[in-house]
């Protein structure tokens, strides 16, 4: 793999998701607009150690799931893609940039809510950074994946709706802003099988809020395997 035709392709990737005026509502104005509002008002009794990491966890689904799929999901409708496969630039490559720009706003979106968590809300935990970096990582491939899976076999709108769809069952059955233990039985159990609750998990364990990591944190690594590998499978370049 080229060293400089990726780290290009993953700069001009990273400046157009910037410029996405919805792709930076999502990923950056929302968390911390979340993370302020709930964590001033108190308004469900979430404590912040276990309100942090959720948002963190929502910032990867942000940007590495929604953002991403669709995206590419628009780029392969007006047949970018197909155009970009017909250049010099190698598909893993173009693949590749899009996951390190994902990797990169991920960062900025964790410097920001982190900074804002620490200067609002006097959050200051101890953060084992190494785990923190290993549950990013293995979230960005889980949900770039299901992303690529999603935006590489269905149509544009179909992607749109059902990454807004996973966005908000992540959001209520991850264990993101709700605890995966005070939830029905039934609801607890489709929650365990979700890479959103792996992730949220192994985040509040690098954060310092959970003492002992869970099985459910064997789902992450399965997904952050799997999803890639049924993307390479199934991905077509045009819709048909």
């Amino acid at each position: 793999m080229n060293g400089r035709m990726l780290v290009e392709q993953a700069r001009m990737e990273l400046v157009l998701t910037l410029r996405r005026g919805e792709a930076v509502l999502l990923t950056l104005i929302v968390p911390v607009s979340l993370l302020l509002f709930f964590g001033a008002t108190n308004l469900f009794d979430i404590e912040i150690g276990f309100l942090v990491p959720g948002l963190l966890t929502l910032s990867v689904i942000s940007s590495a799931l929604v953002a991403l799929a669709i995206a590419t999901g628009f780029e392969r409708k007006y047949m970018v893609l197909k155009r970009l496969g017909a250049t010099p630039l190698p598909r893993s490559v173009l693949f590749a940039g899009k996951m390190v720009a994902t990797l990169l706003l991920e960062v900025l979106q964790i410097v920001i809510i982190l900074a804002a968590a620490r200067l609002f809300l006097d959050f200051r935990p101890p953060i084992a950074w190494w785990a923190l970096v290993l549950a990013v990582v293995l979230g960005t491939a889980a949900f770039g994946g299901l992303a690529f899976l999603l935006s590489g076999t269905l149509r544009a709108e179909a992607t749109l709706a059902v990454v807004n769809g996973l966005f908000v069952a992540f959001f209520g059955l991850g264990g993101v802003m709700f605890s995966i233990d005070g939830l029905p039985r039934p609801l607890a159990a489709v929650a365990d099988i979700m890479p959103a609750a792996g992730l949220s998990e192994m985040i509040r364990w690098a954060t310092g809020f959970s003492e002992t990591l869970g099985e459910v944190v064997w789902v992450l690594v399965f997904w952050a395997i799997v999803a890639p590998l049924l993307a390479v499978r199934f991905f077509s370049w045009e819709e048909k």
